[in-house]
């Protein structure tokens, strides 16, 4: 059976949905969610690269909240950064892009974090898969930070 296309507001509630799932730990549900994102997205996968965003953007917001005034500026010039944290250990591809992709959103970077995505829907079907769970489960981990900031 053949689903429609997701319109706006379905992507946006899906979105929402897995990222809430995620947050709140339940990972099977979240994954099952983005499934159906995948499966109705367009050829181009447009928008699993918009549910990568909006997952960007709740991190970004995140660390907003967990850096307060130590939060870079960009209107100053100062960006973030990606550098090793605590308790990841070495990570695999899947979390660099995770991390990559989160920095590059945050700092309003759209080239580079379309090259990345672009990058992770070329790879292999799982490299592409783990690669967005890796950037789901990173935003769902920071909105936990966040809430304890």
């Amino acid at each position: 059976m053949t689903r429609s296309p997701l319109t706006s507001r379905e992507l946006a509630d899906l979105v929402t949905t897995a990222l809430v799932q995620a947050v709140d730990g339940h990972a099977d549900s979240a994954a099952e969610t983005m499934i159906e994102i995948g499966t109705r997205s367009n050829a181009q996968h447009s928008e699993v690269y918009g549910a990568c965003c909006a997952f960007a953007e709740a991190a970004r917001q995140s660390l907003v909240k967990i850096y307060g005034d130590r939060a870079p500026d960009l209107s100053k010039g100062q960006q973030w950064v990606m550098g090793q944290l605590p308790g990841l250990g070495r990570a695999d591809a899947a979390d660099l892009f995770a991390l990559r992709f989160i920095v590059a959103y945050s700092n309003d970077d759209k080239p580079t974090t379309w090259a990345l995505w672009r990058a992770a829907l070329g790879a292999s079907d799982d490299e592409y898969v783990s690669s967005v769970g890796a950037l789901l489960a990173t935003a769902a981990s920071l909105v936990n930070a966040g809430r304890k900031a």
